[in-house]
């Protein structure tokens, strides 16, 4: 399978197209459709059934290469796992996600490294210009104003 990356407007016109209501965007589209080199389009909206927009998609696109930056510079190329990106506001809800969250926008990404420690995660992007949640299990990064926390889980 060739790797294709596709920009925020094809996944859109895609998606507009083929958009089935309360089908898995992620099931949507065509294996092997990349945001960014390493991360999938399909696990940027897992568990999603609402059509996105267009601006929630150039925003997941934003995130996304920012943690493809830190993935191939602060992580030395190790792989992540992304646990949370864009979230509809029903699925938001029901995650327990905070009523205001960046991921209602499209502008954060809760993930975890397959080889160092959330800990260790943290410590490496203390320089990161946008929002940095701490939790004990995963890292929430987001492109809005620098704010820092640490998360109840």
């Amino acid at each position: 399978m060739v790797q294709q990356i596709w920009t925020p407007q094809r996944v859109y016109e895609f998606l507009k197209v083929n958009y089935l209501a309360n089908e898995l965007l992620s099931r949507l589209l065509p294996p092997g459709v990349y945001c960014t080199q390493n991360l999938l389009w399909a696990e940027l909206l897992v568990a999603q059934t609402q059509m996105p927009t267009l601006d929630i998609l150039e925003n997941l696109a934003c995130v996304a290469n920012r943690l493809q930056g830190y993935r191939d510079t602060l992580f030395g190329g190790t792989p992540v796992i992304i646990t949370s990106a864009w979230r509809a506001a029903d699925y938001n809800k029901q995650v327990g996600g905070a009523p205001q969250s960046k991921h209602l926008l499209g502008q954060a990404i809760d993930f975890c490294s397959s080889k160092l420690p959330p800990s260790k995660v943290q410590i490496l992007l203390a320089k990161h210009s946008g929002g940095l949640g701490a939790y004990k299990n995963f890292t929430h990064i987001d492109i809005s104003d620098k704010r820092r926390w640490i998360g109840a889980e």
